[in-house]
């Protein structure tokens, strides 16, 4: 006997039960949550508020920022990521851990994004950014 037929003819009779399909569902959905949890190598950011899908953060920081943010750092923690927008952005609330930033970590930080605007408009030759890296 073929293994094909054999195992397209089980393959109906499960679907036809709504407990195996359950099962498989239940199954699938586990698998799905066990990897997006588990897996190594996802980097371990500070803690964050809740987040939208599109906008991220934003939706935090309401109209006065500097209070939303103040009580953010309250809630959580003073060295917080907030997801503004496309921007991942890391906000230090405390003066000793600013200090032990910029003192220790000041290239890493330094950076600035590039657009595609600026590209666009300057042939990415940066002839704006004033981060000190590039000389024209």
């Amino acid at each position: 006997m073929a293994l094909g037929p054999l195992l397209q003819q089980s393959w109906l009779e499960l679907r036809k039960t709504p407990f195996h399909v359950l099962l498989i569902l239940v199954l699938l959905l586990s698998f799905v949550y066990i990897f997006k949890h588990f897996r190594s190598g996802k980097p371990k950011f500070p803690p964050s508020p809740p987040k939208l899908p599109i906008i991220g953060s934003l939706q935090q920081l309401g109209t006065l920022p500097h209070r939303s943010l103040h009580a953010l750092s309250k809630k959580y923690d003073p060295i917080m990521f907030l997801d503004l927008g496309c921007a991942p952005t890391i906000v230090v609330s405390s003066a000793d851990m600013a200090k032990e930033i910029i003192k220790t970590n000041d290239i890493i930080f330094s950076n600035r994004p590039e657009t595609m605007a600026a590209n666009f408009l300057y042939y990415e030759k940066h002839l704006l950014k004033s981060n000190g890296l590039k000389k024209v």
